[in-house]
């Protein structure tokens, strides 16, 4: 955080290439605006957010944020806490976004319709759009699939129609066919590297190569989950004296060096070959190749009502918790990714998520 308090004034010439000039008239002068200048590719990529609102936008690699527009001047930088995201700099207030727009080069700008208000919102986007402005409104609404997003509009005004949850369609029936078909594959194919890791462990740790655990699946029936041992054989009964030094909020105990891990563990889990067995979990039907991690029954015993949401579906060997991080993601991260899943998956999603969790995988950042 900065230690003093800076205001920027913005001042923003004509845009190249346009005439914009003054008129002498007997009553006085008046500006001419300058006609809106159509965007290029490079300028759609350059966002403006306002809004606190719309500090939620979707970071991608090939979009620019050049700064943040918000109610109160006095604050100049808005630090946004969430991993790897940039401190932006506050460049003024709502009344100056299209100037700022204009400075700036943003040829998109993104308005929080909730920090806004309609009519605030409304203004804007006619402002924007005639000055040839790209505009994006984030409605506040969290956790909702695109596929389940349909624009319309009324006498009032724009409409975003969400499609209902997808519950029991054909689409599932599929699904559990591909994770049989998969699974039964991945065995086959895991089978002599599955071979090896167990006998490191049997030489390294002594015997009990698997883990057993009992973990909470679909509509909370329990069920025994399946791994290689990664950690001693009575981690279980050293879980109490570590728990002060758990790195997870909310019921997730996590710790980045956790003494329990064996040497051999630690390969292991960095390579998720302690996962492999799994795939027998998922023949039984205890489990899917895709879907939120399977939780401990403490864990579950605090989770609250939108939490529980979880419960749908059939809990998986990777899904959005391992591909965008388990360690390094929040409580909130855990409730929106998992949720989300439940609320959005489909077909398509699933077969994304299995591919983006070879690098996640080979980049260490789904191992836990």
């Amino acid at each position: 955080m900065t230690s003093g308090r800076v205001r920027m004034r913005l001042v923003a010439p004509p845009p190249a290439g346009t005439d914009a000039g003054v008129l002498v008239h007997p009553a006085g002068s008046a500006r001419v605006e300058p006609p809106p200048r159509r965007t290029t590719r490079a300028d759609r990529q350059r966002l403006l957010l306002v809004g606190d609102g719309a500090l939620d936008v979707r970071r991608r690699p090939d979009r620019t944020v050049v700064g943040h527009v918000g109610n109160r001047v006095a604050d100049p930088v808005v630090v946004d806490l969430r991993r790897g995201a940039e401190r932006l700099a506050t460049l003024g207030t709502v009344d100056d976004t299209l100037e700022i727009a204009r400075t700036t080069g943003a040829g998109t700008v993104v308005l929080s319709a909730a920090d806004l208000g309609p009519a605030r919102t409304a203004e804007l986007v006619h402002a924007l759009s005639r000055d040839g402005r790209h505009v994006e409104v984030v409605t506040g609404v969290h956790g909702v699939g695109s596929h389940r997003l349909r624009a319309g509009r009324s006498q009032s005004g724009a409409v975003l129609a969400v499609a209902p949850v997808g519950r029991y369609t054909w689409r599932e029936p599929v699904k559990r066919a591909t994770d049989v078909a998969l699974a039964s594959l991945l065995l086959i194919l895991c089978a002599p590297l599955l071979g090896l890791a167990a006998l490191a462990v049997r030489l390294a740790d002594g015997p009990g190569v698997l883990f057993r655990q009992i973990r909470v699946g679909r509509d909370g029936q329990t069920f025994t989950v399946l791994k290689l041992r990664t950690m001693v054989c009575d981690a279980e009964q050293q879980l109490d004296g570590l728990m002060r030094h758990n790195e997870a909020a909310g019921p997730m105990f996590k710790m980045r060096d956790d003494p329990r891990v064996t040497k051999v563990g630690r390969i292991l889990r960095g390579t998720s070959v302690d996962e492999l067995p799994q795939l027998v979990n998922v023949l039984r039907g205890d489990m899917s190749l895709v879907g939120p991690r399977p939780a401990l029954p403490r864990e579950v015993a605090q989770w609250d009502d939108r939490l529980r949401e979880r419960l749908r579906v059939r809990p998986g060997i990777t899904g959005p918790w391992q591909v965008h991080g388990r360690f390094t993601a929040s409580l909130d991260d855990y409730e929106r990714l998992d949720v989300g899943y439940v609320d959005n998956w489909t077909l398509l999603g699933d077969l994304r998520l299995l591919v983006l969790t070879v690098p996640a995988v080979l980049g260490g950042d789904g191992a836990a």
